[in-house]
């Protein structure tokens, strides 16, 4: 029992260590490459539907396959594009994978608000 006690206290020792070292790195522990991807969003004004979401890629853009989901349906953005447009009022999420079966990084997902 000593042993076993003693194995769990330095496993998650080890755990936490990395956790404090790299709290937001996850592609350490799985293998895959983050995507850097920041964005920004203009709301909706006058009541129409004239809303958007700009992203900037730190890498080519042309490497990832970039998804809007609504409650209408998923909208997969051409390889060029790094804006979304005409979006009317309510939460957004967006996709990001690698364009290419088998890339490396890690799918990413985030929900911007248009108000």
């Amino acid at each position: 029992m000593a042993l076993s006690k003693s194995l769990l206290i330095t496993s998650l020792s080890v755990v936490l260590s990395f956790y404090h070292r790299f709290p937001d790195r996850y592609d350490y522990v799985g293998g895959c490459s983050e995507i850097q991807v920041t964005w920004s969003k203009k709301d909706t004004s006058g009541g129409m539907n004239n809303g958007s979401i700009d992203l900037a890629f730190e890498d080519d853009r042309s490497q990832f396959a970039v998804y809007i989901l609504t409650a209408s349906g998923k909208t997969k953005l051409k390889s060029t594009e790094i804006s979304i447009r005409n979006l009317k009022r309510g939460k957004h999420t967006i996709v990001i994978t690698g364009e290419k079966e088998g890339s490396d990084f890690c799918q990413k997902f985030f929900e911007v608000v248009i108000n």
